[in-house]
């Protein structure tokens, strides 16, 4: 890891009337660094990287890229933003796509064609390169996505929380993918509200929330020191926690007692000495017996959606008012 700064955010603060979004908040990046913003939802996680990328105006502190404004068109050159939701065009082919956003960052000819060749064998898309994005998985379209991000080879690389709604295998890609970017001296802001993840990723951390930062640095450093008890209590707290929530799921999944140990399809779960139905036992139990029990005339039931007829159908048909209504029934 180089020791010059890319990425500097000092004092940052954006508020959105009378909500502060980010307080105060400073952190810095190196190339080939993987820093993870890692804080709950509505930590001020994607607020930070919109004012990083020039989406967004502070309020207050300083954002400088390689020295420079987030705004500059030399900044708009070194920089790669994934945002949350996936931006492609759905009818077009991966190789289009990847094309058409490389042309964006001013690439042409037989540049852009070298760029697409790299970037796939990078990520290892050459079995998706002609699919289009309509038929790819959730998981492959983030990858495209992301893909899509680093074609112009950018120096810093935002993601936001790049692997919400993966499974594990997808979940793997991606973080896989984002660790050969920075080994290859990209430097990367990687937001997550996942500490195992942020782990796994990230060389260091800024914790958030509210806004604001909690702590700072790589994570085992910040489960060793003491510098704010409540902070790394808590941080040590939901991995041991992680943990043995996993042990304890794994002995219930084979114990004789547990949920899943000797089921048979159509019989009632049990655990201990309670029987816990299944849903549709539970609902026959609720459900009317009988076909109109239950029912007001008029009204829709709410188990069967048939509308029940009023007193006045059941006598006969209504009146016909209306002259050609009239004629037509008299035929």
């Amino acid at each position: 890891m180089s020791a010059v700064t890319l990425l500097e955010v000092e004092s940052l603060t954006k508020r959105y009337g009378s909500i502060t979004a980010v307080d105060d908040l400073s952190f810095s990046a190196a190339p080939g660094e993987t820093l993870g913003l890692l804080g709950p939802n509505g930590a001020g996680k994607t607020t930070t990287m919109g004012c990083i990328v020039g989406l967004l105006e502070p309020d207050g502190g300083r954002i400088a890229v390689d020295g420079l404004a987030p705004k500059s068109k030399t900044v708009s050159a070194m920089v790669g933003y994934a945002a949350q939701r996936t931006a492609l065009y759905l009818s077009l082919r991966v190789s289009e796509n990847l094309a058409y956003f490389g042309g964006l960052y001013g690439l042409r000819g037989r540049a852009l064609s070298e760029a697409v060749a790299k970037i796939v064998d990078l990520f290892d898309l050459d079995s998706l390169i002609g699919r289009r994005v309509n038929d790819l998985s959730v998981g492959q379209a983030k990858l495209v996505h992301l893909t899509s991000t680093v074609i112009h080879e950018p120096t810093l690389l935002l993601v936001d929380e790049p692997t919400a709604g993966l499974d594990v295998s997808a979940r793997r890609r991606v973080i896989d993918a984002i660790r050969r970017l920075a080994a290859g001296g990209t430097a990367v802001i990687f937001s997550t509200h996942y500490l195992e993840e942020a782990d796994e990723a990230c060389d260091s951390l800024v914790i958030i929330d509210h806004g604001r930062r909690v702590a700072a640095g790589p994570l085992d450093d910040l489960l060793a020191a003491d510098p704010d008890p409540a902070t790394i209590i808590r941080l040590g707290d939901v991995r041991r926690h992680g943990d043995r929530r996993r042990r304890r799921g794994h002995r219930q999944d084979r114990s004789a007692a547990g949920l899943g140990a000797g089921h048979r399809p159509g019989q009632p779960r049990v655990l201990g000495d309670r029987r816990l139905p299944q849903r549709a036992q539970r609902r026959a139990r609720l459900r009317p017996r009988h076909r109109h029990a239950g029912r007001v005339r008029g009204a829709v039931h709410r188990h069967h959606p048939v509308a029940i007829p009023s007193p006045q159908a059941e006598r006969g048909p209504r009146r016909v008012t209306d002259s050609a209504s009239a004629a037509s029934a008299a035929q």
